[in-house]
């Protein structure tokens, strides 16, 4: 990275100060130094003279740093600077201003699964047998969930704050699956628009499907009737689209590309394919990053694995681990599943862990990426 070598200086009290910040940054004697020189085009407001010295491509309208990361346009412009990426992201002081911002923090991008931590005050765990137990579901938007409690009743309720699972308010309307001839539901899906219901069991080999004429109110819901599926499945995933549909069962795992979006039992299947990969044989399976990742968890294990692979919703193969958390420690034992909220995110971010409660996951960004 190559930097100018003269101050542009005019004179004036704030090129002055600009000139300092620069050179006790490029400088880079120690870290305070460099925090040092931030901190002076902070308190000083001399950003405007700074940013061009740092990157000549560079125009802000803020004079503080911290009132850039917050301005819509600064903050894009910022983003869209390779040189000030790198300098965020290499340096604390403005890290931690960037994560902090209004504006600037949506240009974080990706996540260290090994800095996985509970999110405290976010459990939702009533304990009288209304709380998640074998599945859950949270819309995209974070502001919806449904879910299976542990006396196998199927419960929704509407999130006053996004994605946290303990700020759910159960709606009083309920139905159980023994109508259905399934006393045992294990896993759920719904539609994003909350007029569909998907719903299987350990002892039907049956996709169960309902129409909700009130979105994710489930007193309003009606049976369209039940699909034929492979031994026993275990987890449920649609593509944003409604038209595949990936499971996985006690002998591997199929993937169904369906006739009509969002209906596998009245439409059917165009075409399907399977795995028997002990891979996907009797595991939980969540798709991510809009079917390109996979959360897995195995029944004998106290650890969940994120995978990416290079075709969307792959059943084949491993594809490759890039981190894996152990919830052993955090978690009460049982661990039936982790679901998704953003799963048609590129990146997905929100996560739940179901374990005679439900555990709101916190993943923070590693670092600031270009606008997309």
């Amino acid at each position: 990275m190559t930097f100018q070598t003269q101050f542009p200086g005019g004179g004036s009290a704030k090129a002055a100060s600009a000139a300092t910040a620069y050179s006790m940054i490029m400088q880079a004697i120690n870290t305070a130094s460099v925090d040092g020189g931030y901190k002076i085009a902070e308190v000083q407001g001399v950003f405007v003279e700074l940013a061009p010295l740092l990157d000549p491509a560079l125009s802000i309208s803020s004079a503080k740093i911290s009132e850039a990361f917050d301005n819509a346009n600064d903050a894009n412009s910022l983003a869209s600077s390779s040189v000030f990426r790198d300098l965020v992201n290499g340096n604390i002081y403005l890290d931690d201003l960037g994560r902090a911002s209004s504006e600037l923090f949506q240009y974080y991008g990706g996540y260290a699964w090994a800095d996985v931590e509970i999110v405290s005050g976010d459990t939702y765990d009533p304990d009288d047998g209304t709380e998640p137990n074998n599945s859950i579901w949270i819309s995209p938007d974070g502001t919806e969930m449904v879910w299976i409690d542990s006396s196998d009743d199927i419960r929704s309720g509407p999130l006053s704050t996004p994605y946290d699972p303990n700020s759910v308010t159960p709606r009083a309307g309920t139905f159980n699956t023994s109508t259905q001839s399934e006393g045992v539901p294990l896993s759920l899906f719904v539609k994003p628009d909350g007029t569909k219901l998907y719903i299987t069991g350990n002892n039907l080999d049956d996709i169960m499907q309902w129409t909700l004429s009130t979105p994710f109110d489930l007193s309003t819901a009606t049976y369209d009737g039940a699909r034929g599926l492979n031994n026993v499945p275990r987890s449920l995933n649609f593509s944003e689209d409604g038209l595949v549909l990936v499971y996985t069962h006690f002998s591997g795992a199929v993937r169904a590309v369906l006739n009509t979006a969002w209906d596998p039992v009245g439409g059917g299947f165009a075409s399907t394919d399977a795995s028997a990969a002990a891979f996907m044989t009797g595991a939980e399976v969540t798709y991510i990053n809009n079917g390109y990742g996979l959360l897995h968890k195995n029944g004998g294990s106290n650890q969940i694995d994120r995978y990416e692979f290079a075709s969307q919703y792959a059943i084949n193969g491993l594809g490759t681990v890039v981190g894996s958390f152990d919830y052993n420690t955090d978690i009460p034992a049982g661990v039936s599943l982790v679901s998704c909220a953003d799963r048609y995110d590129a990146e997905s971010s929100e996560f739940v862990l179901v374990s005679s409660g439900a555990y709101h996951l916190s993943i923070p960004p590693t670092e600031l990426k270009p606008p997309s």
